[in-house]
């Protein structure tokens, strides 16, 4: 738990926003909500009144992460039975249109 006082004495006359940053707390997962989980982080806030006890806000906030960049290679094989043999493969499973060229060779 992560506390900071932000002021003392004072009133509830105009809207205040004050900056915050989780630089000591570690967030590895996605947030998720699933069928038998949930997974999330969530930001409580807490103003605390003298004469009037305390007001608790929660807020939820999502977290995502970007995907890992998988590009395997890939080898297909295509043909008739004792007639005709064809393989395939390709140097990566994602290509990009514009850039990559495909290239073949014959046996």
């Amino acid at each position: 738990m992560i506390s900071h006082p932000l002021y003392v004495n004072w009133m509830f006359l105009e809207k205040y926003t004050y900056p915050f940053e989780f630089s000591t707390v570690e967030m590895p997962y996605e947030t998720y909500n699933g069928v038998n989980v949930r997974l999330r982080y969530v930001l409580k806030v807490t103003v605390t009144l003298g004469y009037a006890g305390s007001i608790i806000e929660y807020q939820d906030f999502v977290q995502l992460l970007s995907p890992p960049s998988i590009n395997n290679s890939i080898k297909m094989e295509v043909g008739i039975e004792e007639c005709l043999h064809i393989e395939f493969e390709y140097n990566k499973s994602k290509c990009d249109y514009w850039k990559d060229i495909l290239s073949s060779s014959k046996n």
